[in-house]
């Protein structure tokens, strides 16, 4: 069997590169390494496709005697969480992927959580499938309370209380995912006022990164009713961009500089190695000790789940928190934030405004971004996408493209290290 791998993921186009008929064969691979009489947890997006290759996926992990655990649409985070809070063997997650239009993803994970990613999630679907006996064809259950399992668990993780008496107003885009099946309950919990954006469960035709319209959006309705921030939250739930009561979309450096009240002296963070090295110089008082990984998919995750860190987080926005679970969770990322903000007693701005920006050079370009982009992600530039925008590597230099809600422009980001100067220029000549 042959599949497109993306960034260690098994992704494609619904009947055209993942089949039915190869969802069921990736179930029964999937069900084979985790062995007869295994528990294995599915979710999904409400995206229909989505639908249409779990329930594949889930006949060839019954067919290999596989016992499934169905949460039927759910977030990564509760995927992830689930598999430690029942004692499953694994899991399967399938979502829209909005790096490529029109495409989905299968994410798979193992006990107590932590995802497979490239060769170690080749290996768990290369091998024999096994097709056991009609009596031993695995169960299907559904998980119908879930999302209250879930939601509890959340409140019991963090300072509830705290966080209550402090009356956030907030904004959140679910960008059409299931997220909208949790915050509603969870922040009225908290006595959190939100206002839940793009909560519909059509995705549009043509869905594809960087939601340019989702994060101005929240921008404006952050801006006009005064919110203390807004955030747009990823589609299966794995992602968040935060905006600050200005309007301004904030750096993924920025929101860990933000959860710094919550973040215990001499601990440890992890992070990937195109994360911009101001962030240790920021925590470099409290002896903060930030581990490096690389970029490639997964391997925070990995190195989380053996560290297990304070926090764990890649560039583009994902936050692994192992002492609740070992996958990317943006929902807890809105509540450590909710948490630090009440904990400091300090505007999100207020929090951020001494983030040094010595560490970097930035300008804004009046283009839009998707112009800014066709232009500079060219093929010897890594290029990766995001919710607000791009990280890149250009000449070995950090870079980031951020769509500036504030103008509709381009903020553009380069580390200074040696050779920006010459990154600067580059950019520059791109764009002529």
């Amino acid at each position: 069997m042959v599949y497109k791998f993306i960034r260690g993921r098994i992704v494609g186009v619904p009947n055209l590169e993942l089949t039915p008929e190869d969802a069921a064969n990736i179930g029964s691979a999937i069900g084979s390494w985790f062995k007869p009489g295994s528990v294995a947890i599915t979710g999904r997006d409400y995206y229909a496709s989505s639908r249409m290759i779990k329930r594949a996926l889930t006949s060839g992990l019954m067919s290999a005697g596989v016992e499934v655990l169905d949460l039927h649409a759910s977030t990564v985070g509760e995927i992830s969480f689930s598999i430690k809070r029942f004692g499953a063997r694994g899991g399967v997650s399938i979502t829209y992927y909005p790096v490529y239009k029109d495409h989905v993803q299968l994410r798979v994970f193992s006990s107590p959580g932590v995802e497979l990613v490239g060769d170690e999630l080749l290996s768990a679907v290369k091998g024999d499938c096994r097709r056991v006996k009609p009596q031993e064809v695995g169960w299907l259950s559904y998980a119908e309370y879930i999302h209250q399992i879930y939601i509890s668990a959340l409140l019991a993780f963090i300072n509830a209380d705290l966080v209550g008496s402090r009356k956030f107003n907030i904004a959140v885009s679910t960008s059409h995912g299931p997220s909208d099946l949790i915050l509603p309950e969870l922040l009225s919990q908290l006595h959190v006022d939100a206002i839940v954006l793009n909560s519909s469960r059509s995705i549009p035709q043509g869905y594809e990164y960087p939601l340019v319209e989702e994060v101005s959006k929240a921008s404006e309705v952050t801006q006009a009713a005064g919110l203390d921030f807004g955030a747009v939250i990823s589609n299966d739930g794995s992602s968040i961009s935060i905006i600050d009561g200005g309007g301004r979309v904030l750096l993924t450096e920025e929101v860990v500089v933000a959860l710094k009240p919550l973040i215990q002296v001499n601990s440890s963070i992890i992070a990937s190695s195109d994360v911009f090295s101001t962030v240790d110089v920021e925590l470099s008082d409290l002896g903060v000790l930030v581990k490096r990984t690389g970029v490639l998919e997964g391997a925070v995750l990995k190195e989380a789940s053996k560290a297990r860190p304070f926090v764990g987080f890649t560039s583009v926005g994902e936050f692994v928190h192992p002492l609740f679970s070992l996958g990317y969770d943006a929902i807890l990322t809105l509540l450590r934030i909710l948490e630090s903000l009440a904990t400091s007693d300090k505007k999100l701005s207020d929090l951020i405004s001494k983030y040094s920006t010595n560490g970097y050079l930035e300008y804004v370009i009046g283009d839009n971004i998707l112009n800014v982009r066709n232009s500079i992600c060219v093929e010897e530039v890594y290029c990766r996408s995001m919710i607000g925008g791009y990280r890149l590597r250009i000449n070995n230099v950090n870079t980031v493209l951020l769509h500036d809600t504030l103008s509709n422009g381009t903020r553009v980001l380069v580390e200074k290290v040696q050779g920006y100067e010459e990154v600067i220029k580059k950019i520059k000549s791109l764009l002529k």
